[in-house]
């Protein structure tokens, strides 16, 4: 019954959840496309770089954001809103160099698998939040959302995190060429 109750608990994160796979499957499949996997571990410094910069925007815009006050702050000393940015996005940088480094071993579209392996990881990490630092019972708003829906949501949110990576990595790289270009 335990399992039954967050399911009903978190209909709304179950909604959510749906819609974000759609757009992580049509994602996926433009970004098999444009990225073939030869392609997406040639231009591993640009994913590298991009990985940066998004987790960075990312991490920053949380941690200085509504999701301090409402979420974060009350499960995390005043000193982690200055260190955890940082040290998350340089965290979530060298998975994704692993994951360029392991891309070739594995089979089907490195794409797919660069992405969902990436939000696996970032899975543990809501994992974490969730039990290690009891954000069910001391965060409100996630009281009444059970379990199944909170993960299901967060790894479906974390696939479009790994897919706006790899789709922002060619602009990146154009804006890059173009700052160097300008340089010369």
């Amino acid at each position: 019954m335990p399992l039954m109750a967050g399911l009903y608990g978190g209909g709304g994160y179950w909604v959510g959840t749906g819609v974000m796979l759609g757009v992580d499957v049509l994602l996926l499949l433009l970004l098999v496309r444009r990225l073939p996997g030869a392609e997406l571990v040639q231009h591993r410094r640009m994913v590298l770089v991009t990985s940066f910069l998004v987790w960075m925007v990312l991490h920053a815009a949380v941690f200085w954001g509504d999701a301090w006050s409402e979420t974060y702050a009350l499960v995390l000393p005043p000193a982690a809103r200055l260190v955890l940015p940082l040290f998350l996005t340089v965290a979530y940088t060298i998975v994704a160099k692993l994951l360029l480094d392991w891309l070739p071993r594995l089979p089907g579209p490195a794409v797919v698998w660069f992405c969902t392996l990436g939000a696996a990881v970032q899975s543990l990490e809501g994992a974490w939040e969730l039990f290690g630092l009891d954000m069910l019972h001391r965060v409100p708003s996630l009281r009444a959302v059970g379990v199944p829906a909170l993960l299901a949501y967060g790894f479906a949110e974390s696939v479009l995190l790994w897919c706006t990576v790899l789709a922002l990595a060619p602009l990146v790289y154009r804006i890059a060429r173009a700052l160097l270009d300008r340089l010369r």
